[in-house]
């Protein structure tokens, strides 16, 4: 399936990933309370008219909304699945100190040298020690989980793209 340095190469990658991912996140999030702002007042058309099924622009708009709604929630929620798979690998590894490092060195960006002299350590010691760490828990079961995130990430984003292609060809 993965190699060792594709393991650590995808899991670094993600990493670099993280913070763009919170902001997305982030962004996602106000797209959805907007949504909720601009149809808050939109009611279900069968509960407005008793006795009606309302007319098809209400119903058109109802639906609109909770399609819209449910896009941004699906968005939202795979965002957020590969923030947890990053944050559980690390949390999986056995060596507090090296979580720490791992933390410093992928998603903060620091270098390993600038973390070898901070910790007065050779960096070819912590760097095998880290990719040890790293193997250890980026197993088959938690790269095949990786991977079907990221593809339903691809399918919620270009799901995305179709809807606003579709939204601004409409305008």
């Amino acid at each position: 399936m993965y190699s060792d340095d594709e393991r650590i190469e995808t899991f670094r990658e993600e990493c670099q990933n993280y913070f763009r991912y919170q902001n997305r996140i982030k962004d996602l999030q106000e797209q959805l309370e907007s949504l909720t702002n601009r149809y808050e007042n939109v009611h279900s058309p069968v509960l407005d008219r008793v006795g009606t099924s309302g007319t098809p622009s209400e119903r058109d708009r109802v639906i609109q909304y909770m399609d819209a709604k449910t896009k941004l929630d699906k968005r939202i929620d795979v965002y957020q699945r590969m923030l947890d798979w990053i944050e559980s690998c690390i949390d999986k590894v056995p060596l507090p100190s090296y979580r720490i490092l791992i933390w410093q060195t992928f998603i903060q960006g620091y270098k390993l040298s600038a973390m070898a002299t901070k910790y007065d350590v050779s960096q070819k010691h912590i760097g095998t020690t880290r990719r040890k760490c790293l193997l250890k828990v980026l197993t088959d079961e938690k790269m095949k989980t990786h991977d079907q995130i990221q593809m339903e990430m691809i399918d919620a984003e270009t799901s995305g793209l179709r809807r606003m292609a579709a939204n601004n060809s409409s305008e």
